[in-house]
């Protein structure tokens, strides 16, 4: 099975920056989890030799199966990720080429179950197409999706275009921390 859309089988080396800054910003361990993981290759597997310890989620059996073979480091589940939940935090969480294949109205519930399922000080690496690469309308432009963020509970940290790296796909990445704890709830 080939990996899921948008991913190569490799990291590039503006992925490979990325996903280090990412485990380097985890202040409190490297429990990993990855919503829309597809097989696993390359981020989760990229991460396991960081030795992150890798959490994966995705609606498709087949890519969870596959996963599981290329990935053995990693615990794999095939559930809907707007449907998955656990007792445990995570000190990093991954939505790569996810979000997008969601109906748009379900984003805002998708980054406050991110926030959720963090733990405090825990990060969001989120890739970011541009507001037309889907026909349908699914998606909202970059600074609407960081406004959602924020509202969320996210401060951002940074966003890069990998355009501006030679990539040719248009993609924006963006890393951001969890806020600190208030006593006032979560908007969902």
């Amino acid at each position: 099975m080939e990996p899921k859309r948008g991913r190569g089988k490799t990291v590039n080396p503006f992925e490979r920056a990325m996903l280090n800054l990412f485990v380097y910003k985890l202040r409190k361990g490297k429990s990993v989890l990855s919503l829309g993981c597809g097989v696993g290759i390359p981020y989760e597997q990229f991460l396991c030799m960081l030795k992150c310890v890798i959490t994966g989620v995705d609606g498709d059996k087949n890519a969870v199966v596959q996963a599981m073979v290329d990935v053995p480091r990693a615990k794999f589940v095939c559930e809907n990720i707007l449907t998955y939940n656990t007792k445990e935090t995570f000190n990093g969480l991954l939505l790569i080429d996810a979000h997008q294949h969601l109906p748009k109205d379900t984003h805002r519930e998708l980054f406050c179950k991110a926030n959720n399922l963090l733990c405090e000080e825990g990060v969001l690496l989120v890739t970011v197409p541009p507001q037309n690469a889907m026909a349908d309308g699914k998606l909202y432009d970059l600074d609407t999706t960081v406004n959602i963020l924020d509202e969320c509970g996210f401060k951002l940290i940074v966003s890069e275009n990998q355009t501006e790296y030679g990539i040719k796909n248009d993609l924006n990445w963006v890393l951001l921390r969890k806020k600190p704890t208030t006593t006032s709830q979560m908007k969902m």
